[in-house]
């Protein structure tokens, strides 16, 4: 890296270190002015508070619990009017927590609404409201759960540090006399996740059922929760993968420490949020872990901690890849930073979201233990993401843990409420990976809405047992759960089959226009009897799915992909009912449930994906007719019989396809061009004089299109004008193997940046690079090196790359390389220079993907080049020279 680059990295680490040093001399000084007012306000009453102190030991601290209740005795005041001499709440500073400050209103509507709100609750704390149904007292304090008993010492750990925050209010029990309107609820443990072995305490605010602090919680206040899903992950890969391809994607998580505690509850409002222990009543001053308006009001602050972050952006001059604004994922207090390692800006986007974090909820916020590092590979979300394979995984300790509960379940003839939801959580996990797997656990949901009392046991119904035994084989394929594209886990992937159905009292007809086929089974009179005895279990909803499963077992081995790739099957029905079951594989009907899984296995099989969308009945003209034809008198027979021979594309309107095939019968047949190859150029290579830097210049432009799969307009002069997307020389530079800029020297690649193209209608552009090919002729970075030179000769300072190379240049030169040859001159032209680096990637056996990013072809019209793929654009260059073997003379 230059100096300057270093200079620069160290001054935004300075300007950061400075930022967090002043924020925590403020909170020193805020947190010490509150307890001296606390303590001349005790000394007052002849009570001396001690000087808080770490505790070392598993014993509450008894000498400052014994004072703070003396001097709520002796002040006699309500349980409001404690908290807010305890928090330091003033009329020229009330906000409950000091380490929170508002912040200034931006321009952005929805953005300022949010920060109103958090202004709102930094002033003056969260405040619930409470339904009618609340009492004014307590009837009964209930006791707190058995899951303490083994954890004692892990609970008093907890209160220690809940003290020694400021979040807990500890005082001896018997003040529950004076302050009558505190609910206590009872307590209860619950292990984290990972190593080491932890345990949360949870203020079980559910407890008793019908008469909790969240049953006489009035949620119709709660700001909305708008979290980013790992599909979110997924699809920021996905789009970083597509516009920098070859460069590393780099992920770091970033997590606040303690989130809820950082919310205040209002004064007002703390009495709803106690609990005793030890003979002690606790009173939670802040969001609580268990309560159910905690992760709204959490959530205003992480949208705030998210919008700021991005709001920043790197510099461009040490960021020159990318330096647009950076792009937050957040799920509660998890943020998962995606970013290309280019120059400074992973370090940027580190600071930024520090900083983000520390402006919102003050400098205690950062949890240190769980930012990582950037890395390729990590585990966010309990994913495990891998972003050079763009592939996403469950671990394998997840898949082990569900086996467990399958079989703890399967080997016990009954389950508590507990079991069935850990099962559940654990399927539902597992099934974000492979959204076909819900089919399978559909009896299970069923089950768990028996359960009356959360410590009942009830008898493990057949059906769930069922279900266990489908979902236990599915995990046996372990495979399918690892590895996972995330283009398919994010479902981009647009669906290249369509399949159109209908259902009637006769019958089901399904179409498949692709494979131009067709399946129609028609009901005899016994199966049609059952419709009329039972409409519940024979409902038209049922037999409209049907559809869905004769398509993909009949079809499904036709549609099977191989490799990365999926299938995605859309299937088209008019039956909203139908859609809904089969989009969230879930249904209360057991024939609907039965179709779901078979489906779901042929996904399992065959690697589809299949969807479902509404289509509506006037629409799905050919299915309805096929589903109630079935004799030449029915009034729909002419339009089944007349749509089925017609031989039309259903994918495509009647009048489209009519309309092509006039095209073709009045249109000439289109002349196609020949790309030209490595040993075309070596020719044109031999025809031109470098000694004249405009030749030189020439062959330069003539490599950079070939090489990137150029289009002419967007390097070359079109007679006298040319687009502004042209190929600009500051967008232009030679680059290291990650893509960062660098001496040519030192270069083993050359990255350009596109402003644009014909086809990119909002100027999103697209950054591009090629390695080195090993070719001395042949090759970007030598490209590149004769076009710089050969401008410096001919003093060229214009912005574009090229300069006055034109597209009739290029054309003619190319025409007597093909007269040499003796073909024809009409078979070339400036694209067989995007066409040939196209053929040339055939033949070094470079992939469907590679290609289509690097030439930014939207459609799928390329393919006519005979493309197949590649991993990476790291061997592009090289399989782009290397002769064929019938070509191992053309050097």
């Amino acid at each position: 890296m230059s100096p300057e680059y270093n200079a620069f990295c160290r001054q935004r680490l300075h300007q950061y270190n400075r930022f967090t040093q002043s924020q925590l001399a403020i909170s020193r000084r805020l947190l010490a002015l509150r307890h001296d007012q606390y303590r001349e306000l005790a000394s007052s009453h002849e009570i001396v508070i001690p000087h808080e102190q770490a505790q070392t030991g598993s014993q509450l601290d008894i000498s400052r619990i014994r004072a703070d209740s003396q001097l709520a005795r002796r002040l006699n005041t309500s349980l409001a009017a404690f908290v807010r001499i305890y928090r330091g709440e003033t009329t020229d500073d009330p906000r409950p927590n000091k380490d929170l400050f508002e912040l200034a209103l931006p321009d952005d509507p929805e953005f300022r609404v949010c920060t109103s709100l958090w202004n709102k609750i930094v002033r003056e704390g969260v405040q619930p409201q409470w339904n009618a149904a609340t009492p004014t007292t307590q009837i009964e304090r209930p006791p707190n759960h058995r899951s303490i008993d083994h954890h004692h010492e892990a609970v008093r750990q907890s209160i220690i540090k809940g003290q020694l925050d400021g979040r807990y209010i500890v005082v001896e029990a018997d003040l529950l006399d004076q302050w009558t309107n505190i609910f206590v609820s009872p307590i209860g443990v619950a292990e984290k996740p990972g190593p080491p072995v932890d345990i949360r305490v949870i203020n079980d605010y559910s407890f008793p059922k019908g008469s909790a602090v969240n049953d006489f919680t009035d949620r119709d206040n709660f700001p909305e929760i708008s979290y980013n899903p790992p599909r979110d992950i997924a699809r920021r890969v996905w789009v970083l993968r597509a516009q920098f391809p070859g460069h590393p994607i780099l992920i770091m998580l970033g997590d606040v420490t303690g989130a809820f505690r950082h919310i205040p509850i209002s004064a007002s409002n703390v009495h709803m949020f106690a609990f005793l222990f030890d003979g002690y009543l606790v009173i939670d001053l802040a969001c609580g872990f268990g309560w159910c308006g905690s992760p709204a009001f959490y959530a205003v602050a992480g949208a705030l901690v998210n919008r700021l972050y991005e709001n920043q952006r790197p510099q461009p001059t040490y960021s020159p890849l990318d330096s647009s604004p950076f792009k937050g994922n957040v799920w509660c207090d998890d943020h998962t930073c995606i970013e290309p390692d280019t120059g400074s800006r992973c370090l940027e986007a580190n600071l930024a979201l520090r900083h983000a974090m520390a402006t919102v909820l003050g400098p205690h916020a950062l949890n240190e233990k769980k930012f990582t590092r950037w890395s390729t590979r990590t585990r966010a979300l309990g994913l495990l993401w891998d972003t050079n394979a763009g592939t996403v995984s469950v671990p394998p300790e997840k898949i082990t843990k569900a086996q467990a509960r399958i079989s703890a379940i399967l080997d016990s003839s009954s389950s508590s409420l507990s079991g069935i939801h850990k099962l559940l959580g654990s399927l539902r996990y597992v099934a974000t990976c492979f959204p076909a797997s819900k089919a399978f656990y559909q009896e299970i949901q069923a089950f768990l809405s028996t359960f009356r009392g959360v410590y009942t046991r009830k008898r493990v119904p057949g059906t769930v047992r069922d279900d266990l035994v489908w979902f236990a084989t599915v995990l046996m394929c372990e495979e399918k759960f690892n590895a996972i594209p995330v283009e398919h886990f994010a479902r981009l992937q647009p669906p290249s089959r369509h399949v159109m159905m209908d259902a009637s009292d006769t019958g089901v007809c399904v179409l498949e226009p692709q494979l131009q086929q067709f399946i129609r089974v028609q009901f005899n009179d016994e199966v049609r009897k059952t419709f009329v005895a039972s409409k519940e279990l024979n409902s038209i909803n049922v037999r409209e799915l049907l559809g869905a499963v004769l398509a993909v077992v009949h079809w499904g081995h036709l549609w099977a992909a191989t490799g990365r790739d999926r299938t995605h099957v859309r299937m088209w029905i008019d039956n909203t009912s139908a859609v809904a079951w089969l989009t969230k594989r879930s249904s209360s009907h057991p024939t609907a449930r039965m179709y779901n899984r078979l489906i779901s296995i042929s996904e399992f099989r065959y690697s589809l994906t299949c969807s479902a969308q509404h289509i509506a009945g006037k629409h799905n003209t050919m299915a309805d007719a096929g589903s109630r034809t079935w004799s030449s008198d029915h009034p729909l027979y002419g339009t089944w019989t007349n749509l089925r021979y017609m031989g039309l594309d259903l994918s495509a309107s009647p009048e489209f396809t009519i309309l092509l095939q006039g095209i073709k019968r009045l249109s000439p047949s289109v002349h196609k061009l020949q790309p030209i190859t490595p040993a075309f150029l070596r020719l044109l290579r031999l025809q031109l004089d470098f000694n004249k830097p405009q030749e030189r210049l020439l062959w330069g432009t003539i490599l950079i299109g070939f090489f990137f799969l150029l289009r002419r307009s967007e390097y070359l002069l079109l007679g006298s004008s040319r687009h502004s997307y042209c190929l600009k020389r500051k967008n232009v530079f030679f680059s290291d193997s990650h893509g960062r800029q660098t001496s040519v020297a030192l270069a083993d690649s050359v990255t350009i940046g596109l402003e644009g193209a014909k086809n990119d209608q909002y100027g999103r552009g697209a950054w591009r690079t090629m390695h080195a090919s090993g070719d001395p002729i042949i090759c970007p970075v030598v490209a590149l090196q004769h076009v710089l030179e050969a401008r410096v000769a001919t003093g060229s300072n214009t912005e574009f790359l090229c300069g006055e190379v034109s597209a009739a240049d290029v054309s003619k030169a190319l025409k007597s390389v093909a007269r040499t040859v003796g073909v024809p001159q009409a078979n070339y032209s400036t694209h067989s220079i995007r066409i040939g680096g196209a053929t040339a990637l055939l033949s070094g056996g470079a992939s469907h993907l590679a290609i289509k990013l690097l030439g930014r072809w939207i459609s799928s019209c390329f393919e006519e080049y005979r493309i197949q793929a590649a991993e990476s654009t790291r061997s592009l260059a090289q399989r782009m020279v290397s002769p064929s073997p019938g070509n191992q003379d053309a050097r």
